[in-house]
């Protein structure tokens, strides 16, 4: 579902899209990154309940942790050497899966800076002859499910109460009540596909088949089209930025944010930081770099010149520059215009990170993975 001849690269969402940026020309290359939506692989020790806790590695890489950030209690992900099994980060969840099929082995939830084994609950039932299961976790008004079969393909990980929206076998929006079993289809044309919900489960976006794009409303149960989003966007290239507004792109590859609440549109001025979806714009002036909100107009002055280094936006709040020849990592939180600068000189490793949430993230080697908390990232 992708016109951009640059998304025949995107394979699977575990791959930073980076771009050498000059003169604001950007080039697309592949590079491995991870974050919190994507999916990254490690192992895991599974006789473990909860992983948050610290193990006393030796490594080079955790004593270079532990002086960076000047701590010596660090939250840990342990690894083992059984490569058939690994990782995937969705949301809150981190899945211990095995094989080609990603069999689901384990689930754990984040709780209070650490990952603890989740509850895995099975759910069956029929809709119209049809009949459905998967098995899922809950925590709070979020729900990871897998196995599904049946009627229902594919879920929505946000809960409105026990609410729960799926994408049906034959292609509508619909809505499962967990509690009574009740099942609503929210649309009828069996050309719906591709969801997104907003943070506040009252907006979710629908794409019409590649033929243009839809926001169901849950509270006053309408449907609208948005004329203004390439039909063609894959779910990375949009996103939500609060409750109802989100930015993306349009068929002239302009940046563009869209009120939800009232269809209203701004086109930005310039095209955003491609192919993410934020409002940013990066400037490069002589040993400065000048990163531009083009909907608050907010600016944030960086005094390096970032012209050479590849970058990675999340949340449209936290914006790393990596250049690997330098070995250096700037990161940034341009909400409360706060940056740091990391040097991992000598290190020779590859530093990435796993953005959890507003108040935690991982750094890690691809060996080994450390929980630390943005007010150790960002002091």
């Amino acid at each position: 579902m992708n016109k951009f001849k640059e998304f025949d690269l995107v394979k699977t969402p575990e791959d930073w899209k980076t771009f050498n940026i000059n003169q604001q020309k950007y080039k697309y290359r592949k590079k491995k990154i991870i974050y919190q939506t994507t999916i990254c692989f490690l192992v895991l020790i599974l006789s473990l309940s909860s992983i948050g806790i610290v193990y006393a590695f030796n490594s080079q890489f955790r004593q270079w942790v532990q002086e960076q950030f000047q701590s010596d209690e660090i939250e840990v992900l342990p690894q083992n050497e059984n490569v058939q099994q690994y990782m995937r980060f969705e949301d809150i969840f981190l899945c211990i899966v095995h094989g080609d099929e990603e069999i689901i082995d384990q689930i754990l939830v984040f709780q209070d800076g650490q990952y603890v084994e989740g509850q895995i609950e099975s759910f069956q039932g029929e809709y119209q002859g049809q009949k459905y299961s998967f098995d899922y976790v809950r925590y709070k008004d979020h729900i990871y499910t897998f196995n599904e079969e049946g009627y229902i393909v594919y879920t929505l990980n946000l809960l409105n109460d026990d609410i729960l929206y799926f994408g049906s076998a034959d292609n509508n929006l619909c809505s499962l009540d967990l509690k009574t079993k009740e099942i609503i289809p929210l649309t009828n044309d069996h050309e719906s596909v591709n969801f997104k919900i907003s943070p506040n489960k009252q907006y979710i976006t629908i794409n019409k088949n590649d033929k243009y794009w839809t926001v169901y409303d849950t509270k006053t149960h309408k449907e609208k089209r948005i004329n203004q989003l390439s039909p063609y966007l894959h779910s990375e290239e949009y996103a939500f930025f609060n409750d109802h507004f989100i930015v993306g792109y349009t068929d002239q590859d302009e940046s563009c944010v869209i009120d939800l609440k009232t269809n209203d549109v701004k086109i930005l001025e310039e095209q955003g930081m491609y192919p993410y979806a934020s409002t940013f714009f990066v400037e490069f002036e002589g040993k400065e770099t000048i990163l531009k909100d083009m909907y608050t107009h907010e600016e944030m002055n960086l005094p390096f010149d970032l012209s050479s280094y590849d970058y990675h936006i999340s949340n449209n709040r936290y914006v790393f520059f990596e250049n690997c020849n330098l070995e250096k990592i700037i990161v940034i939180d341009f909400q409360k215009k706060k940056y740091t600068d990391i040097d991992y000189m000598g290190l020779d490793k590859i530093i990435d990170f796993i953005v959890i949430d507003d108040e935690n993230v991982i750094i890690t080697d691809d060996n080994e993975y450390y929980i630390l908390s943005l007010s150790e990232l960002l002091p």
